[in-house]
Parts: C-alpha cells; structure tokens; sequence
C-alpha cells in the first residue's frame, strides 16, 4: 500500500502540469487563430479600399 502512495505523488503534479499546458496550449491557438481571421479580415478591406481609391 505504501509504494502506491508515492507513485501518486509524482504521478499527480505531472499529470496536473500535463494537462494545464495542453488547456494552455489550446486556448493559445484559439486566440491566435482568432487573431489571424482578424489580421486577414482587415487587409481585405484595405484592399477593396485601395481598388476603389484607384478606379476613382
């Protein structure tokens, strides 16, 4: 019963440490790919801006 115990205590932080760099992990590239769908939105709309500037 005793060598359970310790296998559980490495066992736990290294899991709890896994997964909040894998929830990390995920919300830093929802954020990112947010930002990238923004980025891409406003050239877009320079650019329309930019063609109707030169048919003007």
């Amino acid at each position: 019963m005793e060598q359970h115990s310790n296998w559980y205590k490495l066992a736990m932080p290294v899991g709890v440490i896994t997964f909040s760099i894998g929830v990390l992990t995920l919300i830093y590239r929802m954020i990112r790919k947010v930002d990238r769908n923004a980025i891409i939105e406003m050239r877009e709309e320079a650019h329309k801006k930019e063609k109707e500037g030169d048919a003007q």
